[in-house]
C-alpha cells in the first residue's frame, strides 16, 4: 500500500506503513491518496486547464479528521479555495 499526504505548507509525505504514518506531521492535512486504489468519480484540472478524472487512486479530502487506514487520526485544517485547488490538483495529478 502506497500512499501520500498532502499538506496546507505544500509538504507530501509519502510511505507505505503503519509506522511511517505515525511519524508523518499530525496537522494541516488536505488530502490523503492511496496510490494503488481504485476510482471513485473524482476530477481535477491538469495543466492545460482541463477537466480530468483520476482514475488510479483513491482520494480523502475536506475533512477535520483523517483517519483512512485505521492508524491514527490527522488534523484537516481550512484554506482558501484558491491555495486548496492548486493542493488538489496537485495530488490527483502526482505520478
Amino acid at each position: 500500500m502506497n500512499w501520500r499526504i498532502y499538506y496546507g505548507n505544500g509538504k507530501i509525505v509519502r510511505g507505505s506503513s503503519e509506522a511511517e504514518w505515525l511519524a508523518a506531521p499530525s496537522d494541516d492535512v488536505q488530502v490523503v491518496v492511496l496510490m494503488d486504489g481504485k476510482p471513485h468519480g473524482w476530477s481535477y484540472k491538469n495543466d492545460k486547464g482541463e477537466n480530468t478524472p483520476v482514475l488510479d487512486r483513491d482520494l480523502w479530502t475536506g475533512e477535520d479528521s483523517y483517519d483512512p487506514f485505521g492508524w491514527g487520526a490527522k488534523k484537516g485544517a481550512l484554506l482558501s479555495d484558491v491555495a486548496y485547488f492548486k493542493i488538489w490538483n496537485r495530488a490527483c495529478g502526482d505520478d
